[in-house]
């Protein structure tokens, strides 16, 4: 069906080509059509690549049912090496050491060690410890193919989930929530509240987790959809994708935002009321004060006063109201009167008989 809507697709182009009218109109129905011949081909490649899938898991099916016989028959080898030791994890676990020349049964093969059961119990020895002979080397095969096929079984299986929530999505809208899983190799606590306080799961990659609610930029509530439980999880251990990434980026500005609104709104408000109300007091005692100036001196003086300026002839009370008290008031008294010297910074003005003179910059 996919194929034929490509043929259709391809066929429709050739023609309007052929047809050789370029109008916005053509152009813009070429331009459809090889978005959807676009949009065909991926899903074709998605659904190719689907079925390679699933040829090679069933092609694994095959081999593992060829080979699952070899594991109900025993291996053995003998211990080599100087100061042999197994683990008691396959990373980083607690050593026992071995004689060189124990025989050890071959249990399985897991990260590279080999697992083993000696006579000081169960444990993982790297293969470079064990004699090499025909049935160490066939377990190994064996154990490697098998691997290969859960590999191939899990990824089907993840698939096969993965598209069902795929599904779910698109019927909701793509930006309803997340399906995510957490870091391969890692187990992550799942908790009853976003403080981390009482687990209730514990997670791997291998559990399908559904976004709920984002917490803050650190922490997300989740739904276990492999175990059936909500929690919340440091989102430091999810997998991210560029979708997933940008919702965090956005949700946590979101969560910065109603957090800023919560605790420093109230008083930022408070604090742009009192500025307001002290704004519209300095208007009202501006313009009483411009209205009773007016009223003594008209409104062309009144008006230098209010911008502070100075001017010949202007009383001492004017240059008051205009420019305030000055630094220093120098004065001499005589038969001529008395006359004054005030000093601002970088203005000197000079009164005669409470009439401005002469003034010095």
């Amino acid at each position: 069906m996919w194929m034929k809507s490509i043929l259709t697709l391809t066929f429709t182009f050739i023609a309007s080509i052929v047809a050789g009218q370029v109008t916005q109109q053509t152009l813009s129905k070429k331009e459809l059509l090889l978005n959807n011949l676009k949009q065909s081909l991926q899903d074709s490649i998605t659904r190719i690549d689907e079925e390679l899938v699933k040829i090679k898991y069933q092609q694994g099916q095959l081999e593992y049912s060829d080979t699952s016989k070899k594991q109900h028959k025993r291996y053995y080898a003998e211990v080599i090496g100087i100061k042999p030791y197994m683990s008691s994890k396959p990373i980083f676990g607690d050593i026992t050491y071995l004689q060189e020349g124990d025989k050890v049964e071959i249990i399985d093969f897991e990260d590279r060690k080999l697992k083993i059961k000696s006579s000081k119990g169960i444990g993982y020895i790297s293969p470079s410890n064990l004699q090499s002979n025909s049935e160490l080397d066939e377990f190994i095969e064996y154990a490697k193919r098998r691997n290969t096929f859960l590999k191939v079984k899990n990824k089907v299986q993840a698939q096969s989930i993965e598209a069902a929530f795929d599904s779910i999505k698109r019927s909701y809208g793509d930006s309803s929530f997340f399906i995510v899983r957490t870091s391969e190799g890692l187990k992550v606590g799942l908790y009853k509240t976003p403080e981390f306080k009482n687990k209730i799961a514990v997670v791997t990659h291998k559990d399908v987790l559904k976004i709920n609610i984002f917490y803050n930029q650190y922490i997300v509530g989740v739904y276990d959809l492999s175990h059936s439980v909500a929690g919340y999880i440091n989102n430091g251990y999810i997998d991210t994708n560029e979708e997933l990434r940008e919702y965090f980026n956005k949700e946590g500005e979101k969560s910065l935002m109603t957090r800023f609104n919560k605790l420093y709104k109230p008083t930022l408000t408070k604090l742009h009321k009192e500025q307001a109300e002290a704004k519209k007091r300095r208007q009202v005692a501006y313009a009483k004060r411009k209205a009773n100036l007016t009223k003594q001196y008209g409104a062309v003086k009144a008006q230098k006063i209010l911008n502070h300026e100075y001017w010949l002839e202007m009383s001492t009370k004017q240059a008051l109201e205009s420019l305030g008290y000055p630094n220093t008031i120098n004065e001499s008294v005589g038969s001529w009167g008395r006359n004054e010297q005030w000093v601002y910074e970088n203005l000197y003005l000079y009164f005669e008989n409470g009439v401005l003179t002469s003034y010095q910059k």
